[in-house]
């Protein structure tokens, strides 16, 4: 199943992050990613974004205003609406294939027919890295793998422009 288009929540009761996913067809899956298996994510996700970027002295400085730069062009889109006869399923484990320009995630359940399909280009990783860390931080997990330019970022007083 290719998923095009997945909303993160914390859900408090669940101590999970629900992952509402939508398919092109239309159809609505609901993924549970526990903190566990999401700081088993967190480093390889950084590591891949870590080589977006030529590195060097100010490297952190260039992650920070590419990221910066993908927050911005995240355009707000609605949340996904889960109906009352969505499947959901735990994700157990996920598969991770990648090239210099994409990345996709295979999020897998216990049974062999719960599998999704996440691929995601650079501007759209960070935006998705993004999100994971806000959600993160609302639900006051810890994970100690967040590179240092998403805390320097999440510090920042945020500017709007008015025109």
């Amino acid at each position: 199943m290719q998923l095009e288009k997945v909303t993160l929540t914390y859900v408090d009761e669940e101590d999970r992050i629900r992952l509402s996913a939508q398919t092109p067809e239309g159809e609505v899956v609901v993924l549970w990613l526990t903190q566990r298996l999401g700081n088993r994510l967190i480093p390889v996700l950084r590591d891949w974004l870590l080589k977006q970027v030529q590195g060097g002295v100010n490297s952190d400085v260039l992650h920070q205003f590419e990221q910066q730069a993908a927050q911005q062009a995240n355009a707000s889109e609605q949340a996904v609406v889960v109906p009352p006869n969505s499947h959901f399923w735990l994700i157990n484990r996920v598969d991770v294939s990648y090239s210099s320009t994409l990345m996709t995630l295979i999020f897998k359940g216990k049974e062999e027919d719960q599998t999704a399909k996440m691929t995601l280009v650079n501007t759209a990783m960070r935006q998705w890295f993004d999100i994971l860390y806000r959600v993160y931080q609302r639900a006051q997990w810890q994970c100690a793998d967040w590179p240092l330019w998403m805390h320097q970022l999440s510090n920042e007083p945020s500017v709007k422009v008015v025109h």
